[in-house]
Protein backbone atom coordinates (compact mmCIF):
# COMPACT_ATOMS: atom_id res chain seq x y z
CA UNK A 1 0.00 0.00 0.00
CA UNK A 2 1.20 3.51 -0.76
CA UNK A 3 1.28 5.97 1.27
CA UNK A 4 0.83 9.91 0.73
CA UNK A 5 1.49 12.88 2.82
CA UNK A 6 -1.83 14.31 4.89
CA UNK A 7 -2.36 17.59 6.48
CA UNK A 8 -4.27 17.48 9.89
CA UNK A 9 -5.13 19.93 11.82
CA UNK A 10 -3.82 19.46 15.94
CA UNK A 11 -6.39 19.10 18.73
CA UNK A 12 -4.61 20.82 21.32
CA UNK A 13 -3.18 23.90 18.90
CA UNK A 14 -5.40 23.95 15.89
CA UNK A 15 -2.02 24.14 13.82
CA UNK A 16 -1.39 22.25 10.79
CA UNK A 17 0.75 19.81 10.74
CA UNK A 18 2.06 16.55 8.09
CA UNK A 19 1.20 13.23 8.47
CA UNK A 20 4.08 11.96 6.64
CA UNK A 21 4.04 8.95 4.55
CA UNK A 22 7.19 7.27 6.82
CA UNK A 23 4.60 8.15 9.98
CA UNK A 24 2.16 6.58 8.34
CA UNK A 25 3.74 3.58 7.27
CA UNK A 26 5.10 3.47 10.83
CA UNK A 27 1.70 3.45 11.94
CA UNK A 28 0.54 0.79 9.84
CA UNK A 29 3.36 -1.91 11.27
CA UNK A 30 2.56 -1.26 14.51
CA UNK A 31 -1.03 -1.77 14.69
CA UNK A 32 -2.05 1.68 15.09
CA UNK A 33 -5.34 1.90 13.35
CA UNK A 34 -6.03 6.19 13.66
CA UNK A 35 -3.85 9.29 12.63
CA UNK A 36 -2.18 11.13 15.21
CA UNK A 37 -4.44 13.64 16.26
CA UNK A 38 -1.73 16.19 17.52
CA UNK A 39 1.55 18.01 16.35
CA UNK A 40 5.00 16.61 17.35
CA UNK A 41 5.13 19.83 20.14
CA UNK A 42 1.78 18.96 21.46
CA UNK A 43 2.18 15.30 21.90
CA UNK A 44 6.21 16.27 23.28
CA UNK A 45 4.60 18.65 25.88
CA UNK A 46 1.62 16.19 26.91
CA UNK A 47 4.00 12.93 27.46
CA UNK A 48 6.06 15.79 29.86
CA UNK A 49 3.05 16.49 31.57
CA UNK A 50 1.94 12.77 31.86
CA UNK A 51 5.27 11.74 33.24
CA UNK A 52 5.53 14.56 35.62
CA UNK A 53 2.07 13.33 36.79
CA UNK A 54 2.44 11.56 40.61
CA UNK A 55 1.65 7.68 40.20
CA UNK A 56 -0.73 7.29 43.67
CA UNK A 57 -3.93 9.32 44.02
CA UNK A 58 -6.29 10.92 41.75
CA UNK A 59 -5.30 11.58 38.30
CA UNK A 60 -4.27 15.28 37.30
CA UNK A 61 -5.71 17.01 34.64
CA UNK A 62 -3.19 19.40 32.58
CA UNK A 63 -4.91 22.17 30.67
CA UNK A 64 -4.68 22.33 26.97
CA UNK A 65 -2.12 25.01 25.11
CA UNK A 66 -5.09 26.90 24.07
CA UNK A 67 -6.45 27.50 27.90
CA UNK A 68 -9.83 26.08 27.53
CA UNK A 69 -11.13 23.31 29.41
CA UNK A 70 -9.02 20.68 30.89
CA UNK A 71 -10.57 17.60 29.55
CA UNK A 72 -9.93 14.16 32.01
CA UNK A 73 -6.84 12.13 30.66
CA UNK A 74 -8.20 8.78 28.53
CA UNK A 75 -6.86 5.20 29.49
CA UNK A 76 -4.40 3.97 26.38
CA UNK A 77 -4.32 0.71 25.32
CA UNK A 78 -2.13 -1.19 23.60
CA UNK A 79 -2.82 -1.80 19.64
CA UNK A 80 -4.28 -5.38 19.36
CA UNK A 81 -2.51 -7.18 16.26
CA UNK A 82 -4.85 -10.23 14.77
CA UNK A 83 -1.74 -12.71 15.67
CA UNK A 84 -1.07 -11.85 19.20
CA UNK A 85 -3.00 -11.73 22.38
CA UNK A 86 -4.19 -8.58 24.02
CA UNK A 87 -1.63 -7.09 26.65
CA UNK A 88 -2.79 -6.48 30.32
CA UNK A 89 -3.00 -2.95 31.17
CA UNK A 90 -1.54 -3.61 33.92
CA UNK A 91 0.99 -6.86 33.56
CA UNK A 92 1.51 -9.30 36.77
CA UNK A 93 4.40 -8.53 37.97
CA UNK A 94 6.48 -12.20 37.73
CA UNK A 95 6.91 -14.50 41.31
CA UNK A 96 10.68 -15.42 42.11
CA UNK A 97 10.91 -19.25 41.75
CA UNK A 98 11.16 -21.20 44.95
CA UNK A 99 13.33 -23.51 44.30
CA UNK A 100 16.78 -23.49 46.02
CA UNK A 101 20.79 -23.18 43.98
CA UNK A 102 22.22 -26.54 43.27
CA UNK A 103 24.50 -26.57 46.28
CA UNK A 104 22.20 -26.28 48.78
CA UNK A 105 19.89 -29.46 48.23
CA UNK A 106 21.16 -32.09 49.91
CA UNK A 107 23.15 -34.92 47.95
CA UNK A 108 22.66 -38.78 48.33
CA UNK A 109 26.16 -39.76 49.10
CA UNK A 110 26.56 -43.77 48.29
CA UNK A 111 29.48 -45.85 49.62
CA UNK A 112 31.38 -48.13 47.15
CA UNK A 113 34.27 -50.16 46.43
CA UNK A 114 36.77 -48.99 43.60
CA UNK A 115 36.38 -51.55 40.70
CA UNK A 116 40.61 -50.83 39.91
CA UNK A 117 42.17 -50.43 43.47
CA UNK A 118 39.85 -51.84 45.71
CA UNK A 119 39.24 -49.26 47.91
CA UNK A 120 36.44 -47.82 49.72
CA UNK A 121 35.30 -44.57 48.24
CA UNK A 122 32.14 -42.55 48.76
CA UNK A 123 29.97 -41.34 45.53
CA UNK A 124 27.50 -38.49 44.54
CA UNK A 125 25.09 -41.39 42.63
CA UNK A 126 23.86 -44.89 43.30
CA UNK A 127 26.13 -47.01 41.65
CA UNK A 128 24.28 -49.46 38.94
CA UNK A 129 25.16 -53.17 38.65
CA UNK A 130 27.64 -54.11 35.52
CA UNK A 131 29.14 -50.36 35.04
CA UNK A 132 32.17 -49.64 37.13
CA UNK A 133 32.70 -47.03 39.84
CA UNK A 134 36.68 -45.89 40.61
CA UNK A 135 37.93 -43.79 43.38
CA UNK A 136 39.30 -40.24 42.42
CA UNK A 137 42.54 -41.18 42.19
CA UNK A 138 41.94 -44.25 39.32
CA UNK A 139 38.88 -42.13 37.65
CA UNK A 140 41.78 -39.53 36.83
CA UNK A 141 44.13 -42.12 35.80
CA UNK A 142 41.64 -44.36 33.97
CA UNK A 143 40.29 -40.40 32.34
CA UNK A 144 44.15 -39.37 31.38
CA UNK A 145 44.44 -42.84 29.63
CA UNK A 146 41.76 -42.64 27.52
CA UNK A 147 42.13 -38.91 26.51
CA UNK A 148 45.49 -40.43 25.57
CA UNK A 149 44.67 -43.07 23.80
CA UNK A 150 41.54 -40.70 21.91
CA UNK A 151 44.56 -38.33 20.69
CA UNK A 152 46.75 -40.74 19.35
CA UNK A 153 43.85 -42.40 17.01
CA UNK A 154 43.12 -39.01 16.17
CA UNK A 155 46.88 -38.60 14.71
CA UNK A 156 46.74 -41.85 12.75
Amino acid sequence: MEYQDQAINCSDCGQEFNFTAGEQQFYAERGFEHPPKRCKPCRAMRKQQQGARPREGAPQVAASPRGDSPSPPRPREAPVQSNQRPREAFPRPRQPREAAPRAAQPRDIHVTTCQACGVTTRVPFKPQEGRGVYCPECYQALKALTTRSSNDEESL
